[in-house]
Parts: structure tokens; C-alpha cells; sequence
């Protein structure tokens, strides 16, 4: 084995840096590893002019200068996505996002050939693997890049390029107008899209998270933001992130780091990563410095499960050069372990200069708030041993390293700092320090307050709050900017509001014949089963049809439930879940003797009025309660005979739940109508309330679901 020479300043032994006692700092020799290079984060073909040879060749010759063992490909990835990018971003955007071009979106996706350009370049690559990523979604609420991307829509699908989308009811008025359709210009949320590429086995890394600049060059100039806005929600509600870049565009990264450090001292398991966002197209010298995902260990050859696999564990090391990576008690860096008062914890650290380079100025142990627990200085190489003694509160260790001309890294511009490198963590879990529960909030934008705040960071407010002590500069953003405490109240709120049930139909959902229609209609009778945690609302209408154009026995027009004012309050209300319970009054002859298919269509109509509501109810078919007694024209001939069927045929076809309030009425009808045989009384109320009540509870896991995942 080599030999290798140590030469590090020493801290006294047992000092106390931060929370926790550090002993040791031994140094022995240990020879450099194999590290297995991941590169994340590019746009392959974004320069215009640029062929894909020499885009290619380029790619080739920078894989192979810097031993890039993986690469992930973004988009543009060919010129033909470029091209077609660029026309439906720019000239048609308005047919493309107002749907006028669904015909061409397999076209427009291109995967084969988009599946040829990665086959091609794993062929000529000269033994690096190239995998597929994306820059999606691309918003003023920040970029994600992907490990394993799945192509399922164009690539540029959920940008916006900084002008104002709509994702909820809070973008109403403040949206960009579609000029073909009128509409709004939509965009899938955050959730959604990670939701999906999650499904498919990617891993989602929020991008250079603390990223702006002005238009006009001036620190508190217009804003422009690439601020991972709406990182800290989406991780709230997740309970956990695949990824943040903490390295990005210069080795040393101050403001990443300090909002990773805050993230990780709440608990979470947040992984860091190491991004290029560079272009071959371009010619990617000019990024200069190459930062890059180190794994050490990883066995060859290389597959994207693998990479995706040590990414998921955390095992991988951020770095611009030095080579590193760190055990505690045996285990490598992204283990979780067991601490509390009386345990100790060895940590060694494996540290190694960058090329060119024979020291490495700093080599530093880092725990809760990013405090340096331990360092060694002017380090040649080799392994450091230390000892931790554990308390009740926990924490996490990050070691990280500084190149043999950056010991000043803290006093010179971030810019200069040619080196640094830094693990991922190992979370010492105590009691006091578990990852927090998921907070099982609707989707972050959709919820009002947490928009609110989210408009702090993205319309650069912060800039001139009165806690700022020095004048901001581009890419620094100080971590109480992101209102953590804020955001989770905002998140805890909304997650406690009660699911919304839309009760919709006619005079039996709006009470007639009830004792005291506020307490005994169905709708009330519902309430009080439920209980806390529930909200029901009454939409019903008397004599009111599915029928658009439905009318009363004598003839009166005007009485389809579209016509009335309580279908706009029912969607208005964003229900959770729709009880749709319409048809009674459609059995009439004058609606259904000469338009039985247009009470069916129209009915179908209504419900997907609110299965198109942006927060995705859930709409359960009531089959049309039993008659007792032909009344006001009502028929029980039509009703039981013809409708109901219908009815459950359709809650099949169309997969929605079903309640037979018909079969529920009709077995309780001796005690449960009014004289009119059509109406039930307090107690046939209740029938109806039961049934309902039961269902809504077979249903409650999926709505609560439905409920945190709705766009």
C-alpha cells in the first residue's frame, strides 16, 4: 500500500463545537477510491445552428476529458425538438395550450426518435451511460431536473417562461388569457407532475434553489426568479424530497447550502445533489468548473436502477474535484441511526485533493445549522477519525472539504472558490429528531395562504425587508425568506378543513316535506351522522330536472337544474365529493315521454361538470329514490323501471360509486313518505342520510386522499 504523508493543523481534542462533544481527530492512511461520476442537469441541443454532430462530439470529448461515468441528457434533445419547442412556445402557444394541436402531440413528442438519440449516444460513448432527464416543470415557482425521466408529454409541456399560468382559483384575474379560447393559460402543478414521474421510478431534484437576477442589472432592479418557491410545501406535504442541488453554478454555494442545512435540521430527509445545467450545444468548456454527483463503491458497468438506487440511499458526494466520502459507526453517509445521550458515534471521513492539487486547506465536520463541529486544516489525504458523543436532541453530520487555495472560502466571493466537495448526511435520529409526518394538505397551489407567502420570494419582496443587513446580489436569498414556520402553519390549516360534500338535486336533496328542513333534510340529517371533519352543503332545487330543458307537469319551462342558481354554487364550492341525486322530477311525461335520451345526456353533462373541477371531486350516482305514489306526474313506472337501471348502469360504465338510494327507500317505504308518496318524511330522510353516510365512510381514505393530491 502507499504511502501517504499527513500534514493538518489540529483542533484541541475534546472541544465542543455546536450541540455535541467531538473527540479524536486521528489521521491514518487510506488510499483513493474509484468514484463513479454522475453528471446531472443539461439541455442537449438548446443552441440554434449547432448540429447534432458536433453537439454530440462535444459531449464525447468533455465526457471523456472528465472521466464521466453518467450522464443525464435533457432536452432539447434533438434539433427537430428544438424546432418544434421553439414554434409552439413562441407562435403557437396559444394553439398548443388551448389544445388545438392534441392531434399532433404523439408527433410532437417524437419518443422514438428521442429513444434513438439516447440508443446512439450509448453506442459511441465510449463507455459512459447516457440516460434521459428534463427540465420540467419551468415556472416563476422554481425548475425541477429528473434521474430517469419518463417522457409521457412534450418536453416544454408545464413551462410558463416567466408569464403568469393558472394552476388555481388564486390565478383568477392575474393569469395570461389564452387569445384563441379566452380561457386561461393552464399549467399542471408541481405535484402533479412529480406525482407522475415518481410513478414511473424517477427521482424529482429541485434546481439551483435560490437562483435570480434583474432585467436591468440592478440588485433591487425587476425581478426575475428561478427560486424553488414552491420546494418547501411540496416537501412539507411529502414529508421528504428526492433531491435539492446544494452545488450548482460555482463549487461553493453558500445560500443552497444554508437552506439545505435549515431543511435538515427540521428532520427531513432532503438528499443534495450537484448540478451542471450546461448545454453541449454550446460548448461546455465554458461552464468551467464541472461539479458532479460522486458514488463511491458503485459496481461497474453502470445501470440507471443502480445510479437511482444510490441516489435514493444518499450514499453519493457533491464535488468539483477533491474526492470524499464518510462512515459513522461503519455505515455510509446517508444512513439513518439511532443516537440519544450516552451513545457515542465514530466518524471517520475519507478526504482526498482535488487533481492538481497536493492539500486540501480544510476538511470540516458539520451538524445542526450548519455549525463546523471539527476541522482539520492543510490535509494531504487520507482517512480522519472521530468520535461524537450523542445526546437527546439529535441531529445530522455532513463532512465537507475545502480545495488547498479556498481556506478563505467564507471571506472571498463564492465565485473565486475553485474547490469543495461535501457528503450527504447521516441523521443521528433521537426522539426529538424523527423525520416529520407528511402534512396531508391539498395540493400548495391551490391553497390561498401558502400562496400568499410563496408571493414573498417570487415577486422579490424580500429584497426589501427590513431584515435584510446588506444589500442582496443575484442567487442570494436568506433562508428566513422561505417563512418555513409559516408555510407549515399555512399547510396544518388547510389540511384540518373539513372535506366538502356537495349534496345536489332536486326538492327530496333540498328537504320538502321535512319536520325543519335545516335539521331534518337529508343533507342536515348527513352532517350530524359525519360529524366534525365534514362539511355538507344543500344544492338542492324543487322540481328541478336533469333535463336541460325540463319542465314542470303543467308545462312551465325552465326548470333544468343547469338552469338554476345552485349548479353555479355547487361547483363554486369546490366539493370533495358530489352526491348527484337527479331524475325524479325528469319521469314526468312531458320531460321523458319524447326525450328519454336527452335526460340522459344531460344528466351525463352535469356530472362531468364536476368530475372537470380542477380539484378532482369525486362524484357518487344516487339511483332516484323509490315512489310510493304517482304524484305530480312523477312516475314510479319510469322512475323504477327505467331510470334506475340506467343509473346503475352508468355509475358502472363510468366507474363512479354508486348509493341505491331506490333499493334503500323502497324496502324502508312504509314509514318513510309523506302523503304525496314522492317526499319522504324525517324518517325517510334519515334513510337517505344512513346511506349516504355509509358510503362517504367506505370512501373517507380515498377522498382524504383525493383531497392532499388535488391539483
Amino acid at each position: 500500500m502507499k504511502t501517504i504523508a499527513f500534514f493538518a493543523a489540529l483542533v484541541p481534542m475534546g472541544a465542543a463545537f455546536g450541540a455535541w462533544t467531538v473527540e479524536g481527530g486521528d489521521v491514518s492512511p487510506a488510499e483513493p477510491i474509484a468514484f463513479a461520476k454522475v453528471a446531472g442537469h443539461s439541455h442537449h441541443c438548446r443552441k440554434p445552428g449547432v448540429s447534432e454532430e458536433t453537439t454530440d462530439a462535444n459531449l464525447f470529448a468533455w465526457t471523456a476529458k472528465y472521466h464521466v461515468d453518467a450522464f443525464g441528457v435533457g432536452s432539447p434533445w434533438t434539433i427537430s425538438n428544438q424546432v418544434i419547442y421553439s414554434k409552439n412556445e413562441r407562435a403557437d402557444r396559444d394553439r398548443y395550450f388551448g389544445g388545438l394541436k392534441n392531434d399532433q402531440m404523439e408527433e410532437m413528442m417524437d419518443v422514438a426518435g428521442n429513444n434513438a438519440m439516447l440508443a446512439g449516444l450509448n453506442a459511441r460513448g465510449g463507455g459512459t451511460l447516457y440516460y434521459l432527464d428534463n427540465e420540467t416543470p419551468k415556472s416563476c415557482f422554481g425548475h425541477m431536473w429528473y434521474v430517469g425521466f419518463k417522457q409521457t408529454v412534450p418536453a416544454w409541456h408545464d413551462y410558463n417562461q416567466d408569464r403568469p399560468c393558472w394552476y388555481s382559483d388564486y390565478d383568477d384575474g392575474k393569469a395570461e388569457r389564452n387569445a384563441l379560447t379566452g380561457d386561461y393559460h393552464k399549467r399542471r402543478t408541481y405535484a402533479t407532475i412529480v406525482a407522475e414521474q415518481r410513478s414511473y421510478g424517477a427521482l424529482a431534484i429541485w434546481a439551483h434553489p435560490t437562483s435570480w437576477w434583474t432585467k436591468d442589472g440592478k440588485n433591487k432592479g425587476p425581478f426575475v426568479t428561478n427560486i424553488a418557491t414552491d420546494m418547501i410545501p411540496q416537501l412539507m406535504r411529502d414529508g421528504y424530497l428526492d433531491g435539492m442541488t446544494v452545488q450548482g453554478y460555482d463549487p461553493y454555494h453558500a445560500d443552497y447550502q444554508n437552506l439545505w442545512f435549515a431543511l435538515l435540521d427540521l428532520g427531513y430527509r432532503v438528499p443534495g445533489f450537484s448540478e451542471l445545467d450546461l448545454s453541449p450545444s454550446h460548448g461546455i468548456e465554458e461552464k468551467g468548473t464541472m461539479l458532479f454527483n460522486w458514488i463511491p463503491f458503485l459496481k461497474r458497468p453502470l445501470t440507471i436502477d443502480a445510479i437511482k438506487a444510490e441516489f435514493r440511499a444518499a450514499h453519493h458526494t457533491m464535488s468539483s474535484g477533491p474526492g470524499l466520502y464518510m462512515k459513522v459507526d461503519g455505515n455510509l453517509q446517508g444512513a439513518e441511526l439511532e443516537s440519544g445521550a450516552g451513545k457515542t458515534h465514530k466518524v471517520e471521513v475519507f478526504a482526498w485533493p482535488a487533481d492538481g492539487e497536493k492539500t486540501l486547506s480544510r476538511v470540516q465536520l458539520l451538524g445542526r445549522g450548519g455549525k463546523v463541529l471539527a476541522e482539520k486544516r492543510d490535509f494531504a489525504g487520507g482517512r480522519i477519525s472521530w468520535t461524537i458523543a450523542g445526546d437527546a436532541e439529535g441531529g445530522w453530520i455532513v463532512a465537507r472539504v475545502f480545495g488547498e487555495n479556498d481556506a478563505d472560502f467564507a471571506e472571498k466571493r463564492q465565485q473565486i472558490v475553485k474547490h469543495c466537495a461535501l457528503t450527504n448526511p447521516v441523521w443521528l435520529r433521537t426522539d426529538a429528531f424523527r423525520a416529520p409526518k407528511p402534512i396531508p394538505a391539498p395540493d400548495p397551489l391551490t391553497i390561498r395562504e401558502v400562496r400568499e407567502l410563496e408571493d414573498f420570494l417570487l415577486k422579490g419582496e424580500f429584497r426589501f425587508d427590513p431584515r435584510v443587513e446588506k444589500e442582496l446580489e443575484p442567487g442570494m436569498v436568506p433562508v428566513w425568506a422561505f417563512q418555513i414556520d409559516k408555510v407549515r402553519a399555512a399547510l396544518e390549516r388547510a389540511a384540518k378543513r373539513p372535506l366538502v360534500v356537495a349534496c345536489v338535486g332536486d326538492s327530496i336533496t333540498y328537504g320538502h316535506g321535512a319536520s325543519k328542513r335545516e335539521k331534518t333534510a337529508y343533507p342536515a340529517q348527513l352532517q350530524a351522522l359525519l360529524g366534525d371533519g365534514w362539511t355538507v352543503l344543500n344544492f338542492g332545487h324543487n322540481a328541478r330536472t336533469a333535463l336541460d330543458e325540463g319542465k314542470e307537469w303543467n308545462g312551465r319551462g325552465g326548470m333544468g337544474y343547469r338552469k338554476s342558481p345552485q349548479l353555479a354554487k355547487a361547483l363554486e364550492s369546490r366539493p370533495d365529493v358530489v352526491l348527484f341525486m337527479l331524475g325524479t322530477n325528469d319521469s314526468k311525461p312531458v320531460n321523458w315521454n319524447d326525450h328519454a335520451d336527452d335526460v340522459k345526456r344531460d344528466y351525463e353533462k352535469l356530472v362531468d361538470d364536476f368530475l372537470a373541477l380542477t380539484n378532482a371531486p369525486v362524484v357518487v350516482v344516487a339511483a332516484s329514490p323509490f315512489v310510493k305514489k304517482d304524484s305530480f306526474s312523477i312516475r314510479e313506472s319510469v322512475v323504477g323501471g327505467e331510470l334506475v337501471p340506467w343509473q346503475r348502469e352508468l355509475a358502472q360504465r363510468r366507474g363512479l360509486p354508486l348509493v341505491d338510494a331506490y333499493s334503500a327507500t323502497k324496502a324502508a317505504a312504509a314509514t318513510s313518505y309523506i302523503g304525496d308518496g314522492v317526499h319522504p318524511n324525517d324518517a325517510g330522510y334519515g334513510v337517505l342520510a344512513e346511506a349516504f353516510a355509509a358510503k362517504l365512510r367506505e370512501l373517507e381514505p380515498k377522498l382524504r386522499a383525493a383531497k392532499k393530491n388535488a391539483p
